[in-house]
């Protein structure tokens, strides 16, 4: 069976050991995607490759694109220019779904068809940590319109780049995913959103987040996650969110500078602090706390946060 109302966006980059069964596990979906999108992000090893040789044997419609690096926004804002479904899933390239994620998302588009953000369930295989399903959002068995999304996500995983579907329109509504930023750039697609119509969620786990300790994590260390740069530079934007929106936001602040504190970064601690001012002058004033904190009880609290939530680095 193929969806026509749905396509899918796989982003790539230096991802060889993995891409190939990233588009085995979409070709072994129950239903199809009327649309397979691979867009390579300027990848300098083998990854254009091992995904065209993985795409001559995909049984639907699939197209590979090959870009300069521009960064992961760039690239899933191609992959959605390339598709004319009302409907997109996104894929990271080193995470797998299980053959029924495509029918559970249309199901829960079927059942609600006027939200924005349709999300299911995932576990996590972590380099160091192992195999766990993190602590979700929404209670064990939920499926429906989530009340608060950012209430939700509080407690727990929600959203994610490997399982969730958006509307397109809603998606192009903002812009699309903001080009050149570097950290937490889906978080704020998720919140944008949240905000603008309702969450449809499937707490049933269907996705596998593989979790490689590789270069490109390294390299992002000192930036400011988008969401924080985003409503410390508007602050309109800051003064429509919600009570639970802004407490989502000390969820995202706080794990980042305890990482950038661990490894020692006082330019990206300095750059952080001086923007969550702007947001939350009284949270920004009292994680200065965590800079007395020893390093071995930091890393814990990296440990302990993927153990129970999403994921931000």
């Amino acid at each position: 069976m193929i969806l026509d109302s749905i396509s899918v966006v796989i982003p790539l980059y230096n991802k060889e050991g993995f891409i190939c069964s990233c588009i085995s596990s979409v070709a072994n979906q129950t239903c199809l995607p009327a649309m397979l999108i691979v867009v390579d992000d300027g990848s300098s090893d083998d990854s254009y490759k091992c995904a065209e040789t993985a795409l001559e044997a995909y049984p639907g419609k699939s197209i590979l694109v090959r870009q300069g690096n521009s960064g992961v926004s760039t690239a899933r804002n191609k992959g959605v220019s390339l598709v004319s479904t009302e409907y997109v899933s996104f894929l990271d390239a080193d995470d797998l779904w299980d053959p029924t994620f495509l029918e559970r998302i249309h199901s829960l588009i079927s059942d609600y068809p006027d939200a924005s953000l349709y999300c299911l369930g995932h576990r996590v295989n972590n380099q160091t940590l192992g195999k766990f399903v993190p602590v979700h959002g929404c209670s064990a068995g939920f499926r429906g319109i989530i009340a608060d999304y950012f209430e939700a996500s509080i407690r727990g995983s929600v959203a994610n780049s490997s399982k969730v579907a958006i509307r397109r329109s809603a998606l192009l509504a903002f812009g699309g995913f903001p080009e050149g930023a570097r950290v937490g750039e889906d978080l704020f697609v998720w919140m944008k959103l949240a905000l603008s119509g309702d969450v449809a969620c499937d707490s049933f786990v269907a996705v596998t987040v593989n979790q490689v300790d590789d270069n490109s994590r390294h390299s992002r260390r000192g930036q400011i996650p988008y969401p924080i740069n985003y409503y410390c530079e508007n602050a309109d934007a800051k003064r429509m969110l919600s009570r639970n929106a802004k407490r989502y936001l000390n969820k995202i602040y706080v794990p980042h500078l305890a990482e950038y504190i661990r490894v020692r970064d006082y330019g990206g601690v300095s750059s952080l602090v001086g923007c969550y001012f702007k947001i939350n002058p009284l949270v920004a004033v009292a994680s200065l706390l965590l800079l007395l904190m020893p390093p071995s009880f930091l890393l814990l609290i990296k440990k302990l946060r993927k153990r129970l939530a999403e994921t931000f680095f």
